[in-house]
């Protein structure tokens, strides 16, 4: 039920932030449709197509960074004295990792505050280049264990929602924060057109 619960909250709000994201930014949807069109056509996708649709993978992994959904890592103890920026950490202390402020760490992601996928493309726009500082899902041995099928149902999800539907903006931009156990982007309306 625990699994269940967390991984149904986590995915949920990361599929939110999904659709804010792409009706914010109608040139990556269009962008994710063409590619779409040239690769598959109609036909549906599948896990095995993760590798021929690098911008839909980046896609994904760019609306986990920018969400930042679940902005403090479970708590952790040290398992040694030790320190962090000059401040002592006795063995035993518990601490929290900030994943929001990893997510936007100048250092590693160029404008971190802007949404581009092509941030986890290299230079061809072919192959995924992972960060050392994306930890969307924590690291090390208590990271999240769903990671892999988040990723796996958002690849699909959206290159399906992709395939056949065009979001558009409803009112107002959608992404603005609503902080709760998780954080969510603020209720919002879309327009959604069947794609001929």
């Amino acid at each position: 039920a625990d699994c269940f619960g967390g991984g149904y909250e986590k995915l949920s709000t990361a599929l939110r932030w999904a659709v804010a994201y792409l009706v914010s930014h109608p040139d990556v949807q269009t962008e994710l449709q063409d590619e779409l069109r040239r690769v598959k056509g109609s036909t549906p996708l599948t896990l095995h197509d993760r590798n021929s649709f690098p911008l839909l993978e980046a896609t994904v992994l760019e609306i986990l960074r920018m969400s930042s959904f679940l902005p403090f890592a479970l708590p952790h103890c040290t398992t040694q004295d030790t320190s962090v920026a000059g401040y002592p950490l006795p063995k035993g202390t518990i601490v929290f990792i900030n994943l929001w402020a990893c997510s936007r760490d100048p250092q590693y992601f160029e404008d971190p505050n802007t949404f581009n996928p092509y941030r986890f493309l290299d230079e061809t726009k072919q192959n995924i280049v992972r960060s050392p500082c994306f930890l969307a899902f924590s690291a090390g041995d208590r990271k999240c264990p769903g990671e892999s099928y988040a990723k796996s149902v958002m690849f699909l999800v959206l290159g399906t929602i992709l395939q056949n539907l065009k979001l558009r903006n409803g009112t107002e931009d959608p992404i603005e924060d609503k902080f709760g156990l998780t954080i969510r982007p603020k209720a919002y309306k879309i327009r959604v057109e069947a794609i001929q």
